[in-house]
């Protein structure tokens, strides 16, 4: 977990695989406010399939 402050920024490595990834941002001061972000990378190699689905 990371905590930040209001104004606060901070760059973050998130592992990938596959280029894919999946991120959870939530607010410890609001729990109703939660953010899921899931995608890829693009980096000009062959795709693969979304390691979530299983292929």
């Amino acid at each position: 977990a990371l905590a930040l402050n209001p104004g606060q920024a901070k760059t973050v490595v998130i592992p990938t695989q596959g280029g894919w990834y999946d991120l959870k941002v939530a607010s410890a001061a609001d729990p109703k406010l939660v953010r899921v972000l899931a995608g890829r990378l693009e980096d000009g190699r062959s795709l693969t399939s979304d390691p979530q689905l299983g292929h």
